[in-house]
């Protein structure tokens, strides 16, 4: 097992996860702010997935990003959650719960892969920093 690489899948799944997300409520979303403040993190994801690959197949690895197993739930939620209220507020609160579980398991990944390479630990700073940036943005619209 290499930790560079396992490292970049995490990070992988994590943006991979959080653009599904963002893809499905910017197209839902009435509120232009909203939507523009969930523009902004789906290009930010998007540039840490490309980076994550890019280090991956580095490796000559695969990386199709998150499974289905695990995007499943997640979309499964999402409808059910904003079927019941598509305010801001309360997509807003959504999206913080997630960009939280991408803090944890991307530390917890961190803490684990311990001899990752530096492009790949930056990454995972990269991916935390925007997490945490996300969340403050986002505690504008609850």
């Amino acid at each position: 097992m290499n930790d560079t690489i396992e490292l970049c899948r995490e990070i992988s799944d994590s943006a991979d996860i959080g653009k599904l997300v963002l893809a499905r409520l910017i197209r839902s979303s009435r509120d232009a702010s909203f939507r523009s403040v969930m523009a902004d993190m789906f290009a930010g994801y998007h540039a840490i997935l490309t980076e994550a690959k890019q280090i991956i197949s580095a490796f000559d690895a695969a990386d199709g990003g998150a499974s289905m197993a695990q995007k499943q739930p997640i979309l499964l939620g999402l409808r059910l959650n904003a079927a019941i209220d598509s305010s801001p507020s309360h997509l807003a609160d959504m999206l913080i719960q997630g960009c939280t579980m991408s803090l944890i398991n991307v530390a917890r990944a961190q803490n684990e892969y311990t001899r990752a390479d530096e492009r790949a630990v930056s990454l995972a700073k990269r991916i935390r920093k925007a997490d945490e940036e996300n969340i403050r943005q986002l505690l504008k619209f609850v």
